[in-house]
């Protein structure tokens, strides 16, 4: 291949990156299989069927997505190009505040030598924003994520309780702003940063002014203990992978649709692969949990915005107590979560495992499509590369 043209000034920075002590907090929430089904069909499904030897399908089992609000203090790249000078990682560091939501897809081969080994679970991103244009063109142009650069206000709260103390943390916030369009179709609109998304919290359970826990998974994790228990499976998990020479999956394989338009068609891509992404979470310590009755999120359904709810609901097959569709009385709808988990970490990620799964080719190419990297399933591909070797 050849080899990337690069010049000192882009911000288009290759991987591998280190991002110490992220700060994470973490949504889990219910969703309906029918707009993931369409999210497979439009941006993982794509050719020929008949020739595409894999596809990907919703997780029945699990109807849940997650929001994940992070926190990077420090953003470093590790990459080393003397082409470069500097190289990326002489330059400093930078911080970012990122907002995304993923779900569960299944990909499985579609035919009988493949049905099994090619059986693998990833997480499809279908909405990711930062306030970093470093980040976002990045993401974008290497692995394929559709990032977009908005305002993200993060806040902890912290206070003492009615009876006075020492000060503790008695909730977060989280406010999400995007460019975008009151309207779907107003000619005299200018773009602008529309409130896409409201998060509030209580505090950290066992906490003052939590809400009782009756009916509540968090009556599971209301001790310090289930807390360090967790810390410690996270470490036990980050030892047994070493000792196994990161032979281990990944268990957080994001997957996404990368392509570049075709200049002299622009609502043609020149290229599409489905690209996938691996980023490693380590020492993950400082877990909390809140009780779900005390979150709120607010998605915001109006305008422009509206295709971003679309790749996550469905108003007339959503038949759930924990999601509900208030109509503003403008066109426009909030859509209330009502989280099944919600919790809270620091952690070490590293980004340096990408690779391209799958490459499209033109509709009128007879070859149709052609796998690009190994799509055997991430539990056997050590292993079968191993009794290859014998």
């Amino acid at each position: 291949m050849p080899e990337f043209v690069q010049t000192s000034a882009t911000q288009e920075l290759p991987t591998p990156f280190h991002f110490p002590g992220v700060k994470a907090w973490v949504f889990m929430f219910e969703i309906s299989m029918g707009p993931v089904k369409r999210y497979c069909d439009t941006y993982l499904n794509l050719g020929d069927p008949r020739r595409r030897p894999f596809v990907y399908r919703p997780m029945p089992l699990y109807p849940y997505a997650t929001m994940m609000v992070l926190e990077y203090p420090i953003m470093v790249s590790a990459d080393r190009n003397p082409a470069v000078d500097p190289t990326f990682a002489a330059r400093g560091f930078m911080s970012q505040k990122e907002v995304l939501i993923d779900f569960p897809v299944l990909r499985h081969g579609t035919r009988l030598d493949n049905f099994l080994s090619d059986v693998s679970l990833e997480f499809a991103v279908p909405f990711i924003v930062v306030d970093n244009a470093t980040s976002a063109i990045s993401g974008r142009e290497i692995i394929g994520f559709q990032k977009i650069v908005g305002q993200i206000d993060i806040e902890t709260i912290v206070g003492k309780s009615a009876l006075g103390g020492a000060l503790h943390e008695t909730g977060f916030t989280t406010s999400v702003n995007l460019p975008g369009y009151d309207s779907a179709g107003s000619e005299n609109e200018l773009e602008h940063l529309v409130r896409f998304m409201d998060i509030k919290t209580g505090p950290p359970v066992p906490g003052v002014g939590a809400s009782p826990n009756s009916g509540s998974i968090m009556t599971l994790f209301d001790t310090g203990l289930a807390a360090k228990t967790f810390e410690g499976a996270a470490g036990l998990y980050d030892l047994v992978n070493k000792l196994a020479c990161g032979t281990l999956p990944n268990l957080q394989q994001m997957v996404a649709l990368k392509q570049f338009r075709d200049p002299s068609s622009p609502k043609s891509a020149i290229y599409q692969a489905i690209t996938t992404a691996s980023p490693r979470y380590y020492n993950v310590r400082d877990i909390k949990y809140y009780n779900e009755n005390d979150v709120y999120i607010c998605l915001r359904d109006k305008g422009s915005l509206s295709d971003i709810t679309k790749a996550l609901f469905d108003r007339d097959s959503i038949h759930s107590k924990n999601v509900q569709w208030l109509d503003q009385g403008d066109g426009s709808n909030k859509i209330v979560i009502k989280p099944a988990l919600a919790c809270s970490f620091t952690s070490e990620i590293d980004y340096d495992e990408q690779s391209i799964l799958y490459t499209y080719v033109s509709p009128d190419d007879p070859r149709g499509g052609r796998p690009t990297g190994n799509m055997i399933s991430p539990w056997l591909k050590p292993w079968m590369g191993f009794w290859a070797r014998r």
